[in-house]
């Protein structure tokens, strides 16, 4: 709390004083919001005050700690980062008028000698991000700070250490991968606070300009790593890593737009308009205060790290600063990081697949659920440096199902990542390692089609590398109260069992199992027939070292429910049908399970389709072109597609159709439809041009008749029915034989008196009839008789 009334306390003094400011003024300004932000950004005073006094004490007199390894290789968890995060801490204690520790003279002279044993030793990481990245964040702020100080370092030291930051600290617009994304905005960050510090106008300029145009959405023609149209985050190649690299941008980000509010460095409209759209993705990919580890990248592997809610709290705080609109939302976001209110308070019920990313992710107030996928156009999620070394399986349909947000927090040193949930693969007691950083996909047919609130999700998964040797169909329908997963024609020739996991997360309470279904902390799962389902309950036993060479060896136990489908060894063409219903309890679940709210159409290798019962939503996934067909209603196509059908059961109504192009690969998708009542439409579905591929379009398909000569019996009729037989009577115009009378047992033109009339049309049709044929008769036999005589 006490975080966000200064930081509103002083942007209001901002905007009121910064415009009259002189350009000298506004640099100072600028670095009074660092400080300000600093200051509020390191917890509380108290316990400011116990860390620093621990590191003071602990500090030598060469202004060296013994902790730390300073001649570390160590590509990740580099040590001497640990020196300067600590100078920042004691810079602020030095600076802060609420600290203890507010100008004492024992902490300056530490801050000196730390900041003076740092430029002498010249301690240098093997990892070029500590250089660029890591170390010249903290520094610029302890640099910032003792500006403001009673006594400030030299101004000697202090240009000793600006030079070489300019010498090693990179370029924002420098080539490569260094240069673009996060990474562009990291290095920029350091340059803005470097031209506030030195009032040096082009450094603070070209920070500005380089940061900002990140905000622009990337065009994937020219561009892969940065935000893009459905604002995904991208970065080491077309990976998605929103609650990783994306989280990085984010702070930085939202630190330079909050400094700058209100000077001439400000960024633009549509810039703002789009960090405030990444924002908001971003809030929902957190439950409680947990991200979905399906974000993280390979930050799944270090300890702690799905819990940013310290930095995701510091961002929406500034965004409060920087798009006061939308402050209610902002401060509900805040309260559940805090876990102050419910985990789903404040939270819309919302679907969206990112097709830029190959993800899915639906939330509402009851739980979060996400499914990520891979394709020829996206990136597996990455080992490299050592990190996240049992990740192979994570992309290929892994799933997260959150109500609290923390069911998989800790999780992972313990996990048995041969069976992460939502994926089917062989049980390798070796989990295979792809080679480090971006691995694109090897299948075209990974996509999704929604409508803002149901939708489904489908993959080929095909994997012949490193001895898995395993295909599948797999897709997941999203229908609010259950979600549906489907999985056809799996197919293995890997000498291990085959497994589908349903859920792997941490045992919480009772789990109770039936025939058919099983239970656990407030979610069923309800199995289809003919399936083995297996379930553990207990303890499970692992190391973060084991996933992670920079993380702790300790072991680590903790008690894990897992259950999953098991199809045996070398299955041909097995499937599986399982239902995820959260939110419900064990007597509930036992009653859903004798009349689901669902029912699977289609579990084929071409085709699959699930119904939901009370809505009447279809949705269908087509592998390659074909024809669905279930009683009176057939679907047809001419391409791959996905497809999300309502009103297809409602007679008189308009078809709404979602589709979307999997592949990627259509400009045209033939569509046609045709119901029991003779409804039937053809409809060139339009897909969308880069960089909007793969995402969903919507049409209307009017009611159009195609009886071909059928009777009404066969063909029953319709709103705007041009059938004889389809019109109502009228008393204006003589009934025809055909028209149907009005249900009217009162006033002038009563149901008798229309059928009265039909039978007087019908005698007279027939007396017209007969003299019409003797007519012709009379004309036939008078033309022969000419001809005779």
């Amino acid at each position: 709390m006490l975080l966000k009334i200064v930081i509103m306390a002083l942007s209001f003094n901002i905007i009121c004083d910064v415009q009259s400011s002189s350009e000298e003024e506004i640099y100072d300004i600028m670095a009074e919001r660092v400080r300000q932000y600093m200051y509020q950004s390191s917890g509380s005073a108290s316990s400011l005050y116990s860390r620093v006094t621990i590191q003071l004490n602990a500090l030598q007199s060469d202004g060296s700690w013994p902790d730390i390894d300073y001649s570390s290789q160590a590509q990740t968890g580099w040590s001497p980062e640990t020196h300067m995060n600590r100078v920042r801490d004691m810079a602020i204690a030095y600076t802060w008028s609420s600290s203890s520790l507010f100008e004492n003279e024992a902490l300056y002279t530490g801050i000196v000698n730390t900041l003076q044993f740092w430029y002498d030793q010249h301690p240098l990481s093997p990892n070029w991000w500590f250089q660029q990245i890591g170390i010249p964040a903290p520094l610029t702020d302890a640099l910032i700070l003792m500006k403001a100080g009673n006594k400030q370092i030299s101004a000697t030291l202090e240009l000793n250490l600006f030079n070489r930051l300019i010498q090693e600290g990179g370029t924002p617009d420098q080539p490569g991968e260094t240069g673009e994304g996060a990474n562009k905005v990291n290095i920029a960050s350091h340059y803005v606070k470097r031209g506030i510090a030195q009032k040096n106008i082009t450094a603070l300029n070209f920070g500005v300009e380089q940061a900002f145009s990140v905000l622009q959405v990337v065009n994937p023609l020219v561009q892969v790593q940065g935000l893009h149209h459905d604002y995904s985050w991208l970065q080491h190649g077309p990976q998605l890593y929103n609650g990783g690299y994306g989280m990085s941008f984010l702070d930085d980000i939202t630190s330079l737009g909050y400094y700058t509010i209100g000077t001439d460095f400000q960024t633009s409209e549509q810039n703002i308009q789009n960090l405030i759209g990444f924002v908001d993705e971003i809030i929902l990919m957190v439950r409680g205060k947990y991200f979905l580890y399906n974000v993280m990248g390979r930050e799944v592997s270090r300890s702690k790290a799905i819990d940013k809610s310290t930095t995701v709290r510091k961002c929406v705080l500034k965004m409060k600063e920087i798009n006061p609109s939308k402050a209610d939302v902002y401060d509900n976001a805040d309260q559940r990081l805090q876990e102050q209110i419910d985990p789903g308070s404040g939270i819309t019920v919302r679907h969206k697949h990112y097709f830029r990313a190959d993800y899915t992710l639906y939330t509402s107030p009851s739980y979060s659920f996400d499914v990520r996928i891979v394709s020829q156009r996206t990136s597996r999620c990455e080992n490299g440096n050592n990190e996240n070394l049992k990740g192979y399986f994570l992309s290929d349909g892994g799933t997260s199902l959150t109500v609290s947000g923390r069911e998989y927090y800790e999780i992972f040193p313990v996990w048995d990542w041969k069976k992460i949930p939502g994926v089917t693969n062989p049980q390798q007691e070796t989990i295979p390692i792809r080679e480090q950083w971006s691995n694109l996909g090897k299948n075209n047919f990974s996509g999704g089609v929604s409508d803002g609130t149901y939708g489904v999700t489908a993959y080929e998964y095909n994997d012949q590398e490193f001895s898995v040797n395993t295909k599948a169909k797999k897709s997941w329908f999203f229908f609010g109260k259950e979600i549906v997963c489907l999985g056809a024609e799996i197919t293995s020739q890997a000498d291990e069992e085959v497994d589908t996991t349903i859920n792997q997360c941490l045992r919480k309470g009772d789990v109770v199992y039936e025939d058919n279904w099983i239970w656990h902390d407030s979610v069923g799962y309800l199995i289809g027939d003919e399936q083995q389902m297996e379930y553990t309950d207990g303890e499970q036993s692992g190391s973060w070292y084991s996933i992670n060479l920079a993380q702790s060896s300790t072991n680590v136990r903790l008690n894990i429910f897992k259950a999953w489908i098991n199809h045996g060894v070398k299955p041909q063409d097995a499937s599986y049908v399982y239902a995820v219903i959260p939110g419900i309890s064990a007597d509930e679940m036992k009653e859903y399970s004798k009349q689901p709210g669902y029912e699977v159409l289609s579990n084929q290798a071409g085709i699959q389709a699930v119904r939901q019962k009370s809505t009447g939503n279809v949705g269908i996934v087509f592998y390659e072109a074909g024809i669905w067909k279930q009683s009176d209603i057939t679907v047809s196509v001419n391409a791959s597609c996905i497809l999300l059908v309502k009103n297809l059961d409602k007679d008189n109504s308009d078809v709404i159709m979602h589709i979307a192009d999997a592949e990627q690969l259509s400009t045209v998708i033939q569509v046609k439809i045709e119901t029991g009542n003779c409804f039937s439409s053809i409809q060139d579905c339009i897909m969308p041009l880069n960089p909007y591929l793969g995402s969903t379009v919507t049409y209307v398909l009017k009611n159009q008749i195609s009886y071909d000569g059928k009777t009404e019996q066969e063909c029953e009729c319709i709103s705007d029915d041009t059938r004889a037989f389809c019109k109502t009577c009228t008393a204006k115009n003589n009934p025809s034989a055909e028209c149907k009378c009005p249900e009217v047992t009162q006033g002038d033109y009563t149901k008798e008196k229309c059928e009265a009339d039909k039978a007087s049309t019908e005698k007279e049709s027939a007396g017209s009839i007969h003299m019409n044929l003797g007519i012709i008769i009379a004309a036939v036999v008078l033309s022969a008789l000419t001809i005779f005589l």
